[in-house]
């Protein structure tokens, strides 16, 4: 192992040092893993739904500012285009246009407003993030048993997520059942 050109870390802070080629080549490998790992755990199918999601929402935000142009041909094009996908591709997906609406809403409003501050540029800020924050709330009183481990099921439509909240509401249930006075106490 001491020939080998790649030096070997068994610390997790010493990702820099795995990575063989250049200092510059190698930070920018870290800042690009990073930004992917978010993504990794994501079907090909949950990615492309996303991305759809933004053209959506940036063809209605278009359509909006052609309307208040008074091009009304364009705008009132893109809307029928922005609807037809959102009937396409999200009909029983709200959840996720809405999420993707609105994340795609607050970060780029929330990017450009500490360097252009306005009015509009704050409440489109903190109307995207309250909207986000009140769309994951309202989705937990509805599915309760759901967590960040079954974002998939959003993908899937209302009723996948429904089925799967019952699956470990009934999950729960049985083991309630099993062991009436908590799991941390055994018989």
């Amino acid at each position: 192992m001491s020939g080998s050109p790649i030096i070997r870390s068994y610390r997790a802070t010493d990702v820099l040092f795995s990575v063989p080629g250049p200092a510059l080549l190698r930070s920018f490998y870290v800042v690009l893993s990073s930004m992917l790992m978010a993504a990794e755990n994501f079907k090909v199918r949950e990615i492309l739904l996303m991305v759809t999601g933004w053209a959506v929402t940036l063809m209605v935000i278009m359509s909006c500012t052609g309307l208040y142009a008074r091009k009304y041909r364009e705008g009132a094009l893109l809307l029928v285009v922005a609807a037809a996908l959102a009937f396409v591709f999200f009909r029983r997906r709200k959840l996720v246009l809405i999420l993707s609406g609105l994340s795609w809403v607050l970060v780029n409003a929330g990017i450009t407003f500490p360097f252009h501050p306005s009015l509009l540029g704050l409440a489109l800020t903190i109307g995207s993030a309250a909207g986000i924050y009140l769309t994951v709330r309202w989705t937990y009183k509805r599915y309760p048993y759901l967590s960040f481990k079954h974002i998939h099921a959003a993908f899937d439509g209302e009723a996948a997520m429904a089925a799967e909240n019952a699956r470990i509401e009934a999950e729960a249930r049985e083991l309630v059942k099993r062991r009436p006075y908590g799991p941390w106490l055994f018989r």
